[in-house]
């Protein structure tokens, strides 16, 4: 995260050093993002960033995060279910919102895959995002703790250890349909998310209410 001196920076060079990385973390995968193409078009030299970050995953970080104030948001304005259904129904519902978000505007959408994608194999820009990720989390968690409360989430696991299930299978089911690639098409990120919707249902529902398995399904 950029040091406290960043937020006291002139309003206008902190938004041409943004804009800038924005540009070239939206066109680059995070390895090939280079810090001095960025401060060539900012105007700013290599010692005054240094006095207002530690390193480019700094930098990425800040942006990725000013990036999804928007799709946060929304998912602050989730509504409460009533019932089962309500509840999944609710989870897919938020997941599209976010997704719009998301696609609504191209630059945002390729700033969003790469670094999404280079989370995975940087584990230090993870660490940088950890403050994001964490409202984030809490938010699905207080959500699938009230589906707990339903009947929609099972109980066998807090909510917290479910919702660690899901990411923790979408990290693995992302990686094995995408190795490698920083940039996929707003139809593979929407067929995507339908796939982890009814794959989160599948773990996380009780069992006594979980979709049945075809036996298509069940062979492969």
């Amino acid at each position: 995260m950029p040091r406290p001196r960043f937020e006291k920076m002139a309003e206008g060079r902190k938004r041409a050093l943004l804009d800038a990385a924005r540009q070239e973390f939206s066109s680059q995968p995070y390895e090939a993002a280079s810090i001095n193409r960025i401060l060539g078009q900012a105007g700013f030299s290599k010692g005054s960033f240094y006095y207002y970050f530690d390193d480019k995953a700094d930098l990425a970080a800040t942006v990725f995060i000013e990036a999804y104030q928007q799709p946060l948001a929304l998912l602050r304005t989730a509504r409460v279910p009533d019932s089962v259904a309500g509840f999944w129904a609710e989870t897919s519902r938020m997941q599209r919102l976010m997704l719009e978000a998301i696609e609504a505007t191209p630059s945002n959408y390729e700033l969003f895959m790469r670094l999404a994608s280079a989370v995975l194999e940087a584990p230090h820009l993870e660490h940088r995002l950890m403050p994001l990720f964490a409202e984030t989390r809490a938010l699905v968690t207080g959500m699938w703790a009230h589906g707990q409360i339903l009947g929609a989430v099972r109980t066998d696991l807090s909510a917290a250890e479910v919702v660690g299930l899901v990411e923790s299978v979408k990290r693995a089911a992302w990686t094995a349909r995408y190795p490698g690639q920083t940039l996929v098409s707003p139809r593979q990120l929407e067929e995507f998310s339908a796939y982890m919707i009814d794959l989160a249902q599948r773990l996380a529902a009780p069992a006594s209410t979980r979709p049945a398995v075809s036996a298509s399904e069940s062979a492969a």
